[in-house]
């Protein structure tokens, strides 16, 4: 079974890439989103495509278990939601970038746990494999 930490960002990318494609593909989203931000179409497109390729590092990352990756987005995603709180319309970027950063955070905290737990439940059974094989001889 994958890892929880890889399974968040697995959906987190999947989420910001197939979000930031209906931005290039529908004109007129790319129209609504660039007069709610007061841009203009292929300024949003950059956006747009910068977080395809958000989304994919995200996907590759999770199918890859890179934990590094992984942590090192939080601080940056923290950041992107104190950013976007400033202009106070953008709510919804806020609670995105901030619920995304504590989930990959829990998750990598609850693989870390289980990873411990393994490590222990293994080393017990080498203290007792070798009380075994010291008893019989």
């Amino acid at each position: 079974m994958a890892p929880v930490s890889s399974s968040i960002f697995n959906a987190q990318g999947l989420l910001t890439g197939l979000n930031s494609l209906s931005g290039i593909f529908s004109l007129r989203l790319a129209q609504k989103n660039a007069e709610v931000l007061d841009i203009s179409i292929p300024a949003m497109h950059a956006i747009d495509l910068g977080a395809i390729s958000f989304g994919i590092t995200w996907v590759l990352a999770g199918h890859r278990n890179d934990r590094t990756i992984m942590k090192l987005s939080i601080p940056g995603r923290l950041l992107a939601g104190i950013v976007f709180q400033q202009y106070g319309d953008s709510w919804k970027d806020v609670v995105y970038e901030t619920v995304g950063a504590a989930a990959a955070g829990l998750g990598l905290w609850w693989d870390l746990l289980k990873e411990k737990q393994g490590d222990s439940k293994r080393l017990r059974f080498n203290i007792k494999l070798v009380r075994w094989g010291m008893s019989t001889l």
